[in-house]
């Protein structure tokens, strides 16, 4: 993100902001805040997506599962109208890595995917690599060990070539751990045991603890499986050291899982309970159901070793009622997804009809040449304050979206000129409907839209009802129609009152859900819905 375009001051907190986001929580999300605020004082889409991004990353840092959702979130529909592609990736990388914690693989690899295509966008290859290890490290969990080498080996291609990187030895020391982790698992104990000897080789002396114990864990898997017992027992000891209750659990929870199940194997409970005390409030602090539900696997795993019956009974007992909270927060994890993509289309729709805008400037009127109705750029205006008013007011709003029955074959058969000549006809009979109080402008080819305000459903009947018999008393011939020997129309209709965080695009998008499911039903006819879509009605009148 270019800070130079920001003036000096806007160029510090950002400067303060991803400096102290690891490590000063509290003076972050104060310039954080301060970036939003004013990014929305200036109407600069960057600048509050900055906010939000780095507000993200210390939630993810404090272990903070539900402000970090929100502030990712966030931050998404800011980036995409700022075009800002690689943080729009980072967003993704950390919803994937969130989701892998919630035990939902095939969420995640959605979110790893989505962040690769835009690090293309970005022409980040640095973050791709990034990416390509989190994809093997959800291979892993997964148990496809191949598929994970393949993509640690992509990983490897890139940052052994990049040593100029500030990142190089911390990346390189991810690489071989999981490269490790990915051999130990298929019994390749050779190949592994290379991986850690390159580790300690080229990049021990610049690793922090985060990296160390990451590697510790992974190495006294190795050395409990290859039966070295003593190696085994300095790698323990020296994890117990440096674990530390401040560790962000999201990126180390996997390494720690797995050490914990050789620490209950080789029978060491007073190491496995330091552990638990550890993480237990780390996980609470997330909110993540699963991470909860598999630490209580490993504590069932330790009592049913140590014959613990009664302590074995009641944490049975919990885990089944975090594997039916599971199901829910899966749930409510998809919805999340569903929401997010919906908002993100809603948002690029709005930015390509502001790029059309612009391109059209020039030529913008806000008639239709062949009707005189309405345009769509005076559609989108009026559409967008009469919204607006809806929603302070709480006053209902009814769209009704309509087209021409067979229009192609009409115009296939009387020819373009006719096919004109009827749209006008047609027209003529939608803005009659103004005295009813309707907007009414032409959508688009034979598509027409009227727009009520403040009507109830049993009055949006009666004018669609009204509309359909004026088409019908201007008489124009259709010997091909289907359902008539003149022009019919059919018509879609959403009736409703608009809430807070519906758009107007939500009800024109149900009008046309309605108008399509009406020519598949039966045409010269028109349905009717409210927002959900729970209430859908069909008239089938015969004028």
């Amino acid at each position: 993100m270019d800070k130079t375009k920001y003036d000096k001051q806007v160029q510090e907190w950002m400067c303060t902001v991803q400096d102290n986001c690891e490590t000063d929580m509290d003076l972050t999300l104060g310039y954080c805040n301060k970036i939003i605020r004013y990014g929305k004082e200036i109407e600069d889409n960057a600048l509050i997506a900055f906010g939000y991004y780095f507000c993200g990353v210390v939630y993810y840092v404090m272990n903070d599962g539900t402000h970090f959702y929100d502030a990712v979130t966030s931050a998404l529909s800011y980036l995409s109208k700022a075009e800002e592609w690689e943080l729009m990736a980072r967003c993704y990388n950390f919803l994937g890595i969130s989701s892998v914690s919630r035990g939902n693989a095939a969420i995640a690899l959605e979110y790893y995917l989505t962040a690769t295509q835009y690090c293309k966008k970005a022409k980040s290859d640095y973050f791709a690599s990034v990416l390509q290890i989190n994809i093997g490290m959800l291979n892993v969990f997964c148990g496809r060990y191949h598929d994970a080498l393949e993509s640690f080996e992509v990983a490897y291609d890139y940052f052994s070539r990049h040593k100029e990187l500030r990142s190089y030895h911390d990346d390189m020391m991810c690489v071989y751990e999981n490269m490790a982790k990915a051999y130990l698992l298929q019994g390749q104990l050779s190949q592994a045991r290379s991986c850690f000897e390159r580790i300690y080789k080229d990049h021990k002396d610049y690793a922090d603890d985060e990296a160390m114990i990451t590697v510790l864990c992974t190495e006294a898997m190795y050395y409990h499986i290859a039966g070295d017992d003593g190696a085994c027992e300095k790698n323990i000891a020296e994890v117990h050291k440096k674990t530390s209750p401040t560790m962000p659990l999201m990126n180390m929870f996997d390494d720690y899982y797995d050490y914990c199940k050789v620490l209950i194997e080789r029978g060491k409970e007073k190491e496995f309970w330091h552990i638990m005390e550890i993480m237990e409030p780390l996980v609470r602090s997330l909110g993540i159901i699963d991470l909860h539900r598999r630490l209580v696997a490993l504590k069932l795993k330790s009592y049913r070793k140590n014959n613990r019956q009664d302590e074995y009974l009641k944490e049975a007992g919990l885990y089944f009622e975090l594997s039916e909270m599971v199901e829910v927060e899966n749930k409510t994890m998809m919805n999340n997804v569903l929401s997010l993509r919906r908002n993100l289309e809603r948002v690029n729709r709005e930015k390509k009809e502001i790029e059309a805008k612009n391109a059209l400037l020039v030529k913008k009127s806000e008639t239709d040449a062949l009707t005189g109705l309405n345009n769509r750029f005076r559609l989108k205006d009026y559409s967008e304050d009469l919204f607006q008013k809806a929603i302070e007011n709480k006053t209902s709003l009814a769209v009704e979206v309509l087209d021409m029955d067979g229009f192609k074959g009409y115009n296939d058969f009387y020819g373009h000129q006719k096919g004109d000549e009827c749209i006008k006809q047609i027209a003529s009979a939608v803005k009659s409907m103004e005295e009813f109080g309707a907007f009414t402008a032409r959508y688009g080819g034979d598509e027409f839209i009227l727009i009520y305000k403040d009507v109830t459903k049993e009055q949006m009947i009666d004018y669609a009802t009204e509309l359909r018999r004026r088409v019908k008393n201007l008489g124009i011939e259709c010997f091909l129609s289907r359902v008539s020997d003149m022009v019919t129309i059919s018509q879609g209709i959403c009736c409703d009152i608009p809430i807070e965080g519906s758009y107007m695009w939500d009800f024109i998008e149900v009008a046309d859900e309605m108008l399509y499911r009406v020519k598949q039903k039966k045409r010269n006819n028109f349905c009717i819905s409210d927002l959900t879509k729970e209430s859908q009605q069909i008239i089938m009148s015969y004028l």
